[in-house]
């Protein structure tokens, strides 16, 4: 087929490197013998096409050798380079942890590619090739933990830049889904630039001015969106590894070990952010927990992604105690009644609902322990034991008529751990989370641990609350308490608490 080389189409930096090195070697000559043949023997079109070659492998080397690019401020993410400040210069940096993407043909391909002196074409590659080649890019991205870009976010405008780099490149990715909907190949580039975006925003928490830079990711762009108002559009993305990322950058932001003493300042600028997050993006990340924990086996990717969640919630509740969520409400001066982050949880989610399952089940119907059901007993006996779980009257807890758990991410026909109920008696599922340890101990620390967060949350439960203390006679809880007692196993030790309360 004719091959057609324009000036104006000269490819840049790492592909290009590629491109002029697969030239430069075994295709060159056929290039140029077709080309040669096309022009009817013109040796004056074949040494035109020759210099164009020239020039584009010229430029390619040297655009991919610059270690280099000047630029005072963020503007967007540069393959193979991060944007950072050394000896008091700053711009864009060669990364030479990066390596090509697309290396250049080896001399011993070149010879297995020769069969009895005449040149063999490479064969070209089809859409899922290409698919599963971009798919592997971005898990070794993933997986490597590429050196985070070093940016100086002490600016407004540096991260407006990042904004609007950002909305574009959500945009962007969005038009060429619908687009390509069929052909996810044609659309894996702007997935990518897409995860580069989110892997350059990991180093705001790196900050040393907690108060501008939160403040700033609060602020509106021209277009009236703020980053995070994007970043919870990207919650329902198709693609998990941007979810996954996102909530990672969400965890480090909101993580209370940042505050330093008597700081109020910083306080309520992460106070702030951490109300918007849980008023825009509460609903969202509830509903990944069904996406990630589709599967009954420990997948690593499915593993982080609701431990990113449960600690974000627990992150909330933690800054919520501190008060600085609330201070951050009241600097709204809206006038309503403030509501804890708890008693927003215990209202307007089903993760009680989730967090029981998850303590209570079982992997291939044996007693195996999941690493989750430590994280998951944590959070649930921090909720219960929560003021607002426990408090008296008409809007306390009935842990024995719950909500199950549903999420608007998982199709109908995909399997889901938690059947189709109208209510699930989350006193029953307690209950069966404790009652393997009647007879036996448990035989791992994670598992002790487990064991005593549930007692935790079913001694919270009956506390105070006629409502599931009735529920916990009815389930035959206090015989399950006698007959832990009578076999002096480590549960007697709660079962003695549950007794007291």
């Amino acid at each position: 087929e004719p091959i057609h080389i324009r000036h104006e189409h000269q490819p840049t930096g790492i592909i290009g490197t590629a491109i002029a090195s697969r030239l430069l070697g075994r295709d060159r000559a056929v290039v140029l013998e077709r080309m040669a043949s096309f022009s009817n023997g013109n040796a004056a079109a074949a040494a035109t096409v020759d210099d164009a070659m020239n020039r584009m492998i010229s430029s390619a080397t040297s655009s991919s050798n610059t270690t280099y690019i000047p630029a005072n401020t963020w503007q967007g993410p540069r393959p193979g380079y991060y944007f950072g400040t050394r000896d008091g210069t700053t711009g864009y940096y060669r990364d030479a942890a990066l390596s090509d993407p697309f290396p250049a043909a080896s001399e011993q391909e070149a010879d297995a590619a020769t069969s009895n002196g005449t040149k063999q074409r490479r064969p070209k590659k089809g859409g899922e090739d290409l698919l599963a080649e971009a798919e592997e890019r971005l898990k070794m991205t993933s997986a490597k933990k590429r050196k985070l870009n070093n940016v100086e976010w002490n600016s407004k405008s540096g991260i407006q830049s990042a904004l609007a780099s950002l909305e574009r490149s959500i945009e962007r990715n969005a038009m060429q889904r619908v687009k390509f909907d069929s052909a996810p190949e044609q659309y894996m580039e702007s997935e990518l630039a897409l995860y580069d975006e989110l892997v350059s925003l990991q180093s705001l928490a790196a900050t040393d001015n907690i108060p501008l830079v939160y403040e700033a990711l609060l602020e509106e762009s021209s277009s009236g969106n703020t980053m995070v108002s994007l970043w919870v559009g990207l919650l329902p993305h198709e693609n998990t590894d941007m979810v996954l990322q996102l909530l990672q950058i969400w965890v480090e932001l909101l993580d209370p070990s940042l505050l330093e003493l008597d700081d109020e300042s910083s306080g309520v600028a992460m106070g702030s952010l951490a109300q918007e997050i849980l008023e825009a993006g509460l609903d969202g990340m509830m509903a990944n927990l069904g996406r990630f924990g589709l599967s009954q086996e420990n997948d690593d990717e499915e593993a982080k992604g609701l431990d990113h969640i449960l600690n974000l919630v627990e992150y909330l509740m933690e800054l919520d105690v501190m008060g600085w969520i609330q201070k951050a409400d009241n600097n709204r001066k809206n006038g309503s009644a403030y509501d804890s982050v708890t008693k927003r949880i215990l209202r307007e989610t089903t993760l009680l609902s989730w967090l029981l399952e998850q303590v209570m089940r079982r992997v291939d119907g044996n007693s195996s322990f999941l690493p989750i059901q430590l994280h998951a007993s944590e959070v649930l006996a921090t909720l219960l034991q929560h003021e607002d779980a426990t408090s008296q009257g008409a809007t306390s807890l009935d842990l024995a008529h719950l909500t199950p758990y549903e999420s608007a991410l998982v199709a109908d026909d995909e399997p889901t751990s938690t059947p189709k109920k109208k209510q699930v008696d989350g006193m029953e599922w307690l209950l069966q989370a404790v009652a393997p340890w009647r007879k036996k101990d448990p035989s791992t620390e994670e598992q002790v641990e487990c064991m005593e967060n549930c007692w935790d949350a079913l001694a919270a439960a009956v506390w105070k609350s006629p409502r599931n203390q009735e529920s916990f006679m009815e389930a035959q809880g206090l015989e399950l308490l006698l007959r832990c007692i009578r076999e002096r196993r480590h549960s007697g030790c709660g079962a003695l608490r549950v007794l007291s309360n």
